[in-house]
């Protein structure tokens, strides 16, 4: 559901997996939670240790198990490979989305923005100036499919009401141009590449 208030306890910046998790589990422990980002689904690939996902209750997610997964690793490995001693899966993309879902609007708690945010400021007193510890997220609208011409027309929505939050949860993966450090370089991240191949 769309914001009640422009105020929350917590903003999560961010709707993919990690996004939508967290702001379930803050929601089920009674914190008021905005999410922000586009309403899209998820296309990456997940692939998850079953026992983790049993753990979280979210087994029912997953789209295929493999108890023997077979891993190469470099040149060393002959055309075999090495076998997992643990239950590897795959995980169904839209299952596990509809299921975070599904777990933030239970709660109660979490709204959602269809927005990319644009901004994060302190927030001032009008009164004195001073910055009163919260922090102001300004966004913008989504890009719409289409034309130049269609996104200059009046039906083009108007842009979100700025949200006001004791905390920002960063939840955008490898996308930091939102993050500033205060001394050294950016730390690293971690990504994967691979190729699903389907046998019959």
């Amino acid at each position: 559901p769309e914001p009640k208030s422009t105020s929350s306890d917590v903003i999560v910046v961010g709707c993919g997996p990690a996004g939508l998790a967290l702001a379930a589990a803050m929601g089920r422990q009674g914190l008021s939670v905005t999410v922000v980002g586009p309403d899209a689904p998820f296309t990456n690939n997940y692939g998850v240790w079953y026992d983790e996902f049993e753990e979280l209750g979210l087994a029912h997610t997953l789209e295929h198990v493999y108890d023997r997964a077979r891993i190469w690793i470099d040149d060393n490995d002959d055309a075999a490979g090495r076998v997992l001693d643990r239950t590897y899966a795959q995980v169904d993309r839209k299952a596990l989305r509809e299921e975070l879902i599904a777990q933030c609007l239970s709660s109660g708690n979490v709204s959602y923005v269809n927005a990319l945010v644009d901004t994060i400021k302190p927030e001032t007193s009008d009164e004195s100036g001073m910055e009163t510890g919260r922090s102001v997220v300004i966004m913008d609208d989504v890009p719409a499919g289409g034309n130049d011409d269609d996104e200059a027309t009046s039906s083009t929505p108007a842009k979100p009401e700025p949200c006001v939050a004791n905390v920002i949860c960063m939840a955008t993966g490898h996308n930091r141009e939102l993050l500033k450090y205060e001394e050294g370089p950016p730390p690293g991240w971690q990504t994967a590449y691979g190729i699903e191949i389907r046998l019959n």
